[in-house]
Order: C-alpha cells, then sequence, then structure tokens
C-alpha cells in the first residue's frame, strides 16, 4: 500500500487489537523482568562462590558495604551488641516443606550501628515474643536484603499498629520507612548454632550461576518471540486494510 493511501488510524485501532496490544506489551515486559532478575541471581551466585566462606570482621564488612556492599555479602562475620526491645518482623510468603510460614527478622544494634538479623523460619501460627535484650554476640552470614522476582503487592502487608507487623519483601529504603531510621545495607543471617534463633537451613549455594544464566536466556529467548510475533500480527493488520 503506498504510503498516501494508509488507512485512518480509526480502521487500525478497534478494541480487540488494543487488548491484544496490551496483552503482548505486558507479556514483555514480564519476560525481561524475570530474564534480568535471572542475570542478578546468576551475578549473586558468582559472589558466593567468589566469597565461599571467608571470615570477615563486623567493622570491616561496615566499611566494604559504604563502598561496594557486594564485596562483603557471603562472608561469615560475628558481632557483639543486642537486640532491640520491640516485636520482630515476619516476612511473608516462606513455606518449608509445603508448610506456609515466615522468616523473623529483628534490629540489632552494634557500635551504634542498626542493621537486620534473619533469625530463620517459623510456621504461620507460631507465638513470637521479644527478643532478649542483653549484650551478645551473633555469627552470621553478610547477606543482601531478601528480594522476589516480581513482587506482587505492598511491602507492607499488615498495618504497622499490628503486631507482629508482616511484610512483602520490602528493600532498604522500604524497610528504613518502616522503622523510622536508617539501616546497614546488609542483613545477617544467624547461624544455625546461635541462641533466639529458629529452623536455619541456609542453602548458600543452591544452584551454579550457568543454571541461572540458562533461565535468562529462555526469558530473552520468550520476549524475542513475543516481539516477532507482534510484528507479524501488525503486517497482517496493515495487509488486512489493504
Amino acid at each position: 500500500m503506498p504510503i498516501g493511501l494508509l488507512p485512518p488510524v480509526k480502521t487500525l485501532i478497534t478494541p480487540s487489537r488494543v487488548i491484544a496490544s496490551l496483552i503482548m506489551l505486558s507479556l514483555l515486559a514480564l519476560c525481561l523482568r524475570l530474564g534480568f532478575w535471572q542475570l542478578e541471581r546468576a551475578a549473586e551466585k558468582q559472589q558466593i562462590t567468589d566469597a565461599g566462606a571467608q571470615k570477615i570482621r563486623f567493622d570491616e564488612a561496615v566499611t566494604m558495604a559504604a563502598d561496594n556492599v557486594d564485596a562483603a555479602f557471603w562472608r561469615i562475620t560475628e558481632v557483639s551488641g543486642r537486640y532491640l526491645d520491640e516485636m520482630p518482623v515476619l516476612l511473608g510468603n516462606q513455606t518449608r516443606n509445603g508448610k506456609a510460614g515466615y522468616q523473623v527478622f529483628s534490629r540489632f544494634i552494634a557500635a551504634e550501628q542498626l542493621f537486620l538479623i534473619n533469625r530463620g523460619w517459623v510456621a504461620i501460627d507460631a507465638e513470637l515474643t521479644v527478643p532478649d535484650t542483653a549484650e551478645t554476640t551473633v555469627a552470621g552470614i553478610v547477606a543482601p536484603y531478601r528480594k522476589a522476582g516480581m513482587r506482587l503487592g505492598p511491602a507492607v502487608v499488615s498495618p504497622p499498629a499490628q503486631q507482629p507487623v508482616v511484610v512483602n519483601y520490602p528493600n532498604q529504603q522500604e524497610w528504613e520507612t518502616l522503622y523510622q531510621q536508617p539501616l546497614l545495607p546488609f542483613t545477617l543471617w544467624l547461624a544455625a548454632d546461635q541462641a533466639q534463633g529458629f529452623v536455619r537451613e541456609w542453602k548458600v549455594q543452591s544452584a551454579p550461576p550457568e543454571k541461572h544464566l540458562g533461565y535468562a536466556f529462555q526469558w530473552f529467548a520468550m520476549a524475542t518471540a513475543v516481539v516477532v510475533i507482534s510484528l507479524i500480527l501488525l503486517v497482517r493488520v496493515f495487509r488486512s486494510n489493504d
């Protein structure tokens, strides 16, 4: 069809075509998001492999995190301080052996620095109390804030006035908004032999980086397929109006 004889726009835009276009765009966005998430997971797993079980002093982790927090991740550290006198916060949508539950997070203060300790998994019907606030030394793995591939819903699930608060993969800024105080840019996975913890079966290296790269390739391939199909359908639309 010559350029000057293109069909009117109103004949090209119909409700069904708009809906189909929105579905295609949504699929494309989903595939790209999951593809980039798998690339992030691959990079994270490579960091775990590089770090191994190396130990790091807590003050070194804090200093390192100020410049490049990724370099501090997945190393073992210990620190002296105390838990804050407050109810823990529960990270929802955590299952173990098919049973629904939470991961329990409590704030810990050491050398005037506040950070979150992941104390492990509990069943959804577990009764929780304020942790012991006496001075103590804890050990664990320096880890990033937990995040989902695609978060559905708000960061804070239950009202802050309701205790304990249930959250949905908040990032550092959202955790700080919840507490109205700054936090260190990393968390600590409490070691299995430490007191005041729950079920802790940390799988630091559950899959090699190459596996996540393979998943990323699959999602990007699906995104490419969505683009190709969209172009084919677009050409058919123009030809049908020829």
